[in-house]
């Protein structure tokens, strides 16, 4: 005799018989009608390469205990337990399970059994982050795509690709249905996914990595895998981040002008006046030693570089005195120094002098006076409204008759505005955003001063998601020496955490005065995204008797609602739309691979599982020269062995008797006869 698992499992003891024989009453049957058995631990997480045990364990006493497995398979007599262990798990196959079955009973077998579930997993060999379909340095405004490349891991469908950007966590990508996988999902893959970028001054030297992680809910997480670094260089305009402003000089001062531009690469300089080319002043810096009054004029700082260029704009006057302005003596002073005006509001500031003076005056485009002989003199305005104020207002004083003593100082002046208005909204697109796609979000503030402190706050919800302060990066509708409007950009990518999203912008002006201007908030822009399904949860392989209720379900995120595909052996089953498929009565021929595929307009995603359906076993049919299988290898199946061939001795023994009798009752007739 001889003892061995057949594919359903059941444990055997094989004879052979020379003749058709038909054991109808035997009743082997796999019928668990006791407690199952335990399995300790009931699901093991192993890295592939190490080691595996598990104990399998029954309440009460069993004939018969083994362990069903590609690699360790095993099986004893009456043990209260046995260990399931492999040296070192490198057969993938492991991880379809592991099953522990027991056998106890002589004529009603009693089969139980019990899964062990086994999740192998591999940390990636090599992770690479790099530009793919482009080398070299990138162009600002051009889409590119990094490419993580996680080589040989698994499970792929627990893995997640995180992007940094520095130190900067940018996206994290979890779907593994969205991945480019090279190999068998059963195995260890090679994994490719990607992430767009927008090429902007911001992203020149920017390094971008990524990360490999798998989430198994393992006591200790699994520490992820760090690609290299990859570094960009990006090709961009030329922005002016400072320059000058417009200048009132007396003729023979020294005139200096700048403009400072940020740009790669380095860019060229040119400056105009009055539409004429300054020859040789390639330079951000124009400086004229001892302007005169021809030097006056409408200047122009123009910057380029291969990828684009800009300019600025500053007006120069130039005043000739008839009187020689020589401060041998102290200064005026200005009490307040520097005022901070909202337009529209009162304005007042004090020149006084420390000694005598003969006259004392205000210049001003409002609000200008002069005394002879006072200490003190008071500026004032109503309201501010003329802008021109912003440009400087300055206290006089003269002394001397022959030679006259002219002293001044300037009392500098901010005019600001509050917006009228701040508006959020997509620019470019109307309705549903689309999953994948880059989109931008406009901030539109309306009639806003002084513009070179105005910083642009987004918000998604509640949280501040990006400052935006470099007023050189706006753009910008009006004369900047007045109130301005203002338009700036936020790009997202949109996604499912992207639907039903609220964006908001703040303005708010930064002159550091003693108490904040307050910030002026948009309305809010809600996002509506399509996006493709994702399977959030789904029935496992599964194994069930004949006649069980079979129960498959796959429920999947998506926007707009996806439709449910069934499919049985790459067969369609017809009128299941469906995100649970539901068979009452299951029967044998309803075994096999299934697949449920869940699409929408914006693409689809599938998942598989087998179902198993087996038939109980109730007698045993054995043909000529066959081998009988019988119930397992027990004290009381033996006994019934050893009753059915003595049965079957008898009926030979019988046959035997009856074949002589009639021989030799033929031999007796014929000896008579004779």
């Amino acid at each position: 005799m001889e003892a061995f698992f057949l594919k359903r499992g059941v444990f055997w003891i094989s004879l052979v018989i020379s003749f058709n024989l038909v054991l109808s009453e035997t009743r082997i049957s796999e019928i668990c009608t006791g407690p199952k058995p335990v399995i300790d631990p009931p699901h093991l997480v192993v890295q592939y390469g190490d080691p595996a045990s598990a104990t399998c364990s029954s309440p009460e006493h069993v004939d018969v205990m083994g362990w069903e497995a590609t690699v360790g398979a095993k099986a004893l007599a009456g043990p209260q337990k046995l260990v399931w262990n492999v040296s070192n798990v490198t057969d993938w196959s492991l991880g379809n399970g592991v099953k522990c079955r027991t056998h106890s009973g002589s004529v009603y077998v009693r089969v139980c059994s019990q899964n062990l579930a086994i999740t192998i997993y591999k940390n990636p060999d090599r992770v690479t982050a790099r530009l793919i379909d482009h080398s070299g340095a990138l162009v600002e405004g051009e889409q590119y795509s990094l490419e993580c490349e996680v080589q040989s891991v698994a499970p792929v469908r627990n893995l997640t690709v995180t992007w940094f950007r520095g130190d900067h966590e940018v996206e994290q990508q979890s779907n593994y249905t969205q991945f480019s996988i090279e190999g068998d999902q059963s195995k260890d893959v090679t994994v490719r996914t990607n992430l767009t970028i927008r090429a902007s001054r911001e992203e020149h030297q920017a390094y971008y990595s990524c990360a490999a992680k798998l989430d198994l809910n393992t006591t200790e997480a699994i520490p992820d895998t760090r690609s290299n670094i990859a570094q960009l260089e990006v090709l961009y305009r030329p922005r002016i981040v400072s320059s000058s402003q417009n200048v009132s000089l007396e003729a023979g001062d020294l005139l200096e002008l700048h403009c400072l531009a940020d740009a790669h690469p380095s860019p060229t300089y040119q400056w105009r006046r009055d539409n004429m080319t300054l020859e040789n002043e390639n330079n951000p810096t124009l400086r004229i030693e001892s302007a005169s009054e021809d030097q006056a004029g409408d200047y122009e700082c123009i910057v380029n570089n291969v990828i684009g260029e800009t300019s600025t704009k500053m007006s120069v006057d130039v005043y000739k005195t008839r009187i020689s302005e020589i401060c041998t003596g102290p200064k005026p002073v200005i009490d307040p120094p520097h005022l901070v005006v909202q337009y529209g509001d009162p304005a007042s500031a004090t020149c006084s002098s420390p000694e005598h003076v003969d006259v004392m005056g205000w210049e001003a485009t409002v609000g200008a006076k002069a005394l002879a002989g006072p200490q003190k003199l008071v500026w004032n305005v109503s309201n501010v409204t003329d802008w021109s104020l912003g440009n400087a207002v300055k206290c006089r004083t003269h002394s001397g008759s022959v030679y006259v003593r002219v002293c001044s100082q300037n009392l500098a002046i901010t005019i600001y505005k509050n917006p009228d208005r701040v508006t959020a909204r997509l620019i470019d697109h109307s309705g549903a955003l689309v999953e994948g796609e880059q989109y931008s979000l406009e901030c539109e503030v309306q009639s806003v001063a002084p513009v070179r402190n105005l910083t642009v706050t987004w918000f998604r919800g509640d949280q501040e998601v990006e400052q935006q302060s470099n007023y050189t990066q706006f753009s910008i509708e009006g004369d900047q020496s007045k109130d301005v409007t203002v338009r700036t950009n936020l790009t997202i990518r949109a996604s499912r955490e992207e639907h039903q999203a609220y964006y908001s912008c703040a303005a708010k002006l930064d002159l550091n005065t003693t108490e904040p201007i307050p910030d002026t908030r948009s309305n809010i822009a809600q996002l509506e995204v399509l996006y493709r399904p994702r399977i959030v949860s789904s029935s496992q392989n599964v194994s069930l008797e004949a006649g069980d209720l079979l129960e498959l379900h796959c429920l999947a995120d998506a926007h707009p609602s996806p439709t449910y595909q069934w499919r049985r052996d790459n067969m369609t089953l017809e009128n299941e739309n469906n995100a649970t498929l539901r068979i009452e009565s299951a029967s044998e021929d309803q075994a096999g691979d299934y697949e449920c595929i869940v699409n929408n307009v914006i693409g689809e995603t599938s998942t598989k599982m087998s179902v198993d359906v087996y038939t109980i076993v109730n007698s045993v049919t054995v043909p000529y020269n066959q081998d009988v299988r019988f119930g397992a290898e027990s004290s009381g199946d033996q006994r019934v062995l050893k009753v059915i061939l003595l049965v079957i001795a008898m009926v030979m023994l019988a046959i035997l008797t009856i074949v002589a009798y009639g021989v030799y009752h033929l031999k007796k007739r014929q000896r008579e006869y004779n």
